[in-house]
């Protein structure tokens, strides 16, 4: 299981600045360090409530051509939704060339996660797409997909943003959230993912308020 959270949160960690640039003062006095953190945690709440409010299942069509053309049909909707301002096809390009790198099955399960960034990607997006007749994947041995999320960002993404998108990826090692995603209705994985994101961002600002020996009065 190492080797898969390793997986699931390689496409984020390259971008991810360390907890001492993100603790780092700037420099310009104690007021305006504190102003900063409250102003992350700002955009960190603004990224979590927009990752949150546009989550959606899809239902798509198995598709004869397999992964490619139901991949294709993903991208085509991030389109048509507004997430990518064109080129579906170069998207849903990168995310097979990850695909050849390794797997993103989740391990015993019918489930993968399929991410990627593009500078075709306006913002970021998460989608659960549950396919009508499943997708035998080329590994050995084959696997069947039957459902997969599809986390896309842009290229140029906030260190707000990418700890957002960390997070959720880890929500994949949590037994009840794989059990949601796979027999879930659109609801209920919703209110789990922001249950999820709820207690990671009240982590992140307590850790914000006890940098400097300062701490949340209850």
């Amino acid at each position: 299981m190492p080797a898969d959270t390793e997986r699931l949160r390689s496409f984020i960690r390259d971008g991810m600045p360390s907890r001492r640039q993100r603790l780092r003062a700037d420099g310009k006095g104690e007021g305006t360090n504190e102003y900063n953190k409250l102003l992350s945690l700002k955009v960190s709440l603004n990224e979590i409530l927009r990752i949150a409010e546009q989550f959606k299942v899809v239902k798509l069509r198995g598709e004869a051509d397999g992964l490619p053309a139901v991949l294709g049909q993903a991208c085509r909707h991030e389109e048509e939704a507004g997430v990518l301002d064109g080129g579906f096809l170069l998207v849903r390009d990168l995310l097979i060339e990850r695909e050849r790198h390794g797997s993103q099955i989740i391990p015993d399960t019918d489930l993968a996660l399929f991410h990627t960034r593009s500078e075709n990607v306006v913002r970021p997006s998460l989608t659960l797409y549950r396919l009508e007749t499943p997708v035998v994947m080329g590994t050995d041995p084959p696997t069947r997909l039957s459902q997969f999320l599809l986390m896309l960002a842009p290229r140029k993404l906030g260190k707000e943003a990418l700890e957002v998108l960390s997070e959720i990826s880890a929500m994949l090692l949590d037994p009840k959230m794989i059990d949601t995603l796979e027999n879930g209705d659109e609801k209920a994985i919703q209110n789990l993912l922001i249950h999820h994101l709820k207690i990671f961002f009240r982590t992140k600002m307590e850790s914000e308020w006890t940098t400097n020996g300062n701490s949340i009065q209850r």
